[in-house]
């Protein structure tokens, strides 16, 4: 298995986990919510965060966007659902749990690969 998927199914991983304990845990969202929102967010915030924003921003600022994005995605979903719901301190703790991840995976993205270096 290539780095990148393996990062990427790490990604998810961490981000369904996340969701869980903030949607799921918390609010008791259905699992197909919960998968659905992980793969939709691991892959906008590989995409955003970890490709265009790491290697020109930093880890830091990054991260804050990858768990600000992750929180105004859930909203959207929860917008357009009748049956996923989240509620303010929900999405605050899924954004700072996706913040406190993605630092975490973002050192080890630039320690893996020189590409991710600034």
């Amino acid at each position: 298995m290539s780095k990148t998927i393996s990062s990427l199914l790490f990604k998810l991983l961490l981000t369904f986990i996340a969701g869980w304990l903030a949607f799921g845990f918390m609010e008791g969202n259905m699992f197909t919510w919960l998968l659905l929102l992980a793969v939709v967010i691991t892959v906008l915030n590989y995409i955003v965060g970890d490709m265009l924003l790491l290697p020109r921003a930093g880890n830091i600022i990054s991260a804050i966007v990858d768990g600000f994005m992750a929180a105004i995605i859930a909203y959207v979903v929860d917008m357009l659902s009748d049956t996923f719901k989240t509620t303010f301190v929900a999405l605050l703790i899924f954004g700072l749990i996706i913040t406190l991840s993605e630092i975490l995976f973002h050192r080890y993205l630039v320690k893996d690969n020189e590409i991710y270096s600034r």
